[in-house]
């Protein structure tokens, strides 16, 4: 089976639980759509989890952007800007990430600077005659007549869609993404994957006591583990 997580954000033991739950295995593929990082307790064991899988593809998120600019400047003892970017990655919830990278080794470091570096930028799947883009967010004005090469590099992992237009018109062409917690889409206002106008979003806002999901793509289904 295929699945796809967003936003993992640290929660490490409710990831474990959710990988548990779908009782995720070498034959099944997985799909981080960016931010494993920040916010959450433990951050540096997402990566080390997902780092010693070869059946987890990650798609990079802002939060793992802010990781890696901050750690190839440091280690690079180039801290031009550094203060700026290490204040706005604090600011978004660094501290937690920060704590975990201080207790690790320098080659611990640049083995985790190589991995983030290999994340792509969105990936497309099709299965079973759907399409699919995972992206960890696009901009509002997001159009299907562009390629995510036109865009600016922020806007993919910055960017806020409109969740109630519908950006493919081909109704078997969906939008997978994370970056903007579900309560904030859906009109009940849960922790909940919205599934509306080709959209498939996936970010449970579990690190703010909401759940983690995983959806399965071949069977249009999702689990859910909430925060402990």
């Amino acid at each position: 089976m295929t699945y796809a997580i967003s936003d993992i954000h640290g929660c490490y033991d409710e990831y474990i639980k959710l990988l548990d739950k779908i009782g995720f295995s070498d034959d099944d593929t997985l799909y981080i759509i960016g931010d494993i990082c920040d916010r959450g307790p433990k951050p540096i064991e997402v990566y080390k989890d997902a780092m010693s899988r070869k059946n987890v593809h990650v798609i990079l998120g802002n939060h793992d952007y802010m990781v890696l600019q901050n750690l190839v400047s440091l280690m690079c003892e180039d801290d031009s800007g550094t203060d700026d970017s290490v204040s706005v990655w604090t600011d978004n919830g660094g501290r937690t990430t920060i704590d975990g990278i201080l207790r690790l080794s320098d080659d611990e470091i640049m083995q985790l600077i190589e991995y983030i570096s290999s994340f792509s930028k969105y990936e497309y799947l099709t299965i079973q005659g759907k399409k699919y883009i995972l992206v960890h967010t696009i901009p509002q004005d997001f159009s299907e007549d562009k390629t995510f090469e036109e865009y600016d590099f922020y806007q993919l992992l910055w960017g806020r869609p409109d969740y109630n237009k519908r950006y493919f018109r081909d109704e078997n062409t969906f939008l997978v993404t994370g970056h903007t917690p579900t309560r904030c889409i859906r009109s009940d206002g849960k922790y909940e994957v919205y599934k509306e106008n080709g959209h498939i979003a996936i970010d449970c806002g579990c690190v703010y006591g909401g759940n983690l999901c995983a959806y399965c793509f071949e069977k249009d289904k999702v689990f859910y583990c909430s925060h402990d």
